[in-house]
């Protein structure tokens, strides 16, 4: 980063130190300020190093900010013509080493000895860990991550699974004192885990909470902010054509190209999508977010005759046909893209109506909070087998159509 403004001979060089390497390429915002804390300049970056540059003598302050909303500041001279030196260790920031990543990505706070966190130093949860499949309408589990009776601790656990392709993929968390959660798991990827006892009130909150990430952090540090309404720091990070990038290479990893479509939508840059939108729908037939996201580029393009409505019916059909959205964008715009197709045809669809009074039912499970869907169920009807629920929720198969609603709405929908 090199600040022309000042067009001096000094500058800063700074190094972020993590406990795990691959961590250094999560990216982080560098803020220069100056000693009035007026805004210098600003820049995304991923490694270790950074170098300020062009500065005039005097004081400054460094910010580094990560995706999580974490921030450090340091104050640093500089002199003029020489080098002034800034090391920023981020080691401190979670309570375990493997948990690094979570707390630089998916936390809004930071780890800290408050009585609110600590309130559960003495109430270990005793949980069920299951991860499982839907293939062909039918739910199979994955004894790739299996645990059973695991105690989870205030500090959380970590855990990592290599996710399959061409099938959806589920988390699923139960216990004895509380209602399951399920996770969409984005396929074909290496997966990341923390699973530790939620903070907040308890008749709020649900009390486990899961993140769940994949190591394509230009991807998951975009949904994170898409999440957050952060629109402009976004784009600052990765603009429309880098995310055209990732629809681009769609083959190689199709729910970052879902993110990258989710992005563009987002946006309003829809001539970016080209017939990428299609294409993932197309080649993809196990995941959702394809078809949502090509029925929303119809949306946002077309002129709207019965022609496309039409076109924007069998997608949005097909999507929910296929399963659950791996990301809560996708479920929102599904709801959204149901409700006008309902106003569209008056009400009068059977196909369009069945489809979104079951959905209705759905997103009163879903998380709002979570970039990757996830399914709390309020209710302990379920407590100690619920998979059948969520068999019928999760799966594509014909008999979710006739089964959802009533299933969801026992569960509290």
């Amino acid at each position: 980063m090199k600040i022309i403004k000042n067009s001096g001979n000094g500058y800063i060089r700074g190094v972020i130190s993590s406990h795990e390497s691959s961590n250094e390429f999560i990216p982080k915002r560098i803020t220069l300020l100056d000693e009035k804390l007026r805004v210098l300049a600003h820049q995304w970056m991923t490694g270790q190093f950074f170098e300020l540059e062009g500065l005039k003598g005097g004081d400054y302050v460094v910010r580094l900010t990560l995706t999580s909303g974490v921030v450090r500041e340091q104050v640093v001279h500089v002199n003029e013509r020489q080098m002034a030196e800034v090391n920023f260790e981020l080691g401190g920031i979670s309570p375990m080493e493997t948990q690094e990543w979570a707390y630089m990505m998916s936390v809004n706070e930071e780890y800290q000895e408050s009585l609110e966190y600590y309130k559960w130093e003495y109430k270990r949860l005793v949980i069920n860990i299951n991860s499982f499949a839907v293939i062909e309408g039918r739910t199979e589990p994955n004894s790739l991550l299996t645990r059973f009776n695991q105690v989870i601790g205030s500090e959380g656990e970590t855990y990592q699974l290599k996710t399959e392709a061409g099938h959806l993929q589920y988390l699923e968390t139960t216990g004895e004192k509380f209602p399951p959660k399920y996770i969409c798991l984005p396929p074909d990827h290496n997966i990341m885990i923390v699973i530790r006892p939620a903070t907040g009130p308890e008749e709020l909150v649900h009390p486990l909470e899961v993140m769940v990430s994949t190591n394509n952090w230009v991807a998951e540090t975009l949904l994170a902010m898409m999440k957050r309404g952060q629109l402009k720091d976004a784009r600052a990070l990765i603009s429309v054509a880098d995310a055209e990038e990732l629809l681009l290479y769609k083959r190689r990893d199709p729910p970052s190209a879902a993110i990258g479509g989710y992005y563009i939508l987002k946006a309003g840059e829809l001539d970016r999508l080209h017939d990428w939108a299609n294409n993932l729908a197309n080649w993809f037939p196990w995941l959702p977010d394809g078809a949502i996201i090509h029925a929303w580029q119809l949306i946002k393009t077309n002129n709207h005759s019965l022609r496309d409505y039409m076109k924007i019916k069998e997608r949005l059909l097909e999507a929910y046909g296929r399963g659950v959205p791996v990301y809560t964008e996708g479920v929102r715009l599904l709801y959204e893209g149901l409700l006008q197709l309902s106003a569209f045809f008056y009400r009068a669809d059977r196909e369009i109506e069945k489809t979104l009074e079951q959905v209705r039912a759905l997103i009163s499970l879903v998380d709002w909070n979570q970039g990757i869907t996830t399914l709390n169920f309020p209710k302990p009807d379920y407590i100690g087998n619920p998979t059948p629920v969520i068999e019928n929720i999760v799966s594509g198969s014909e008999d979710r159509y006739r089964n959802n609603k009533g299933l969801v709405a026992q569960a509290g929908g």
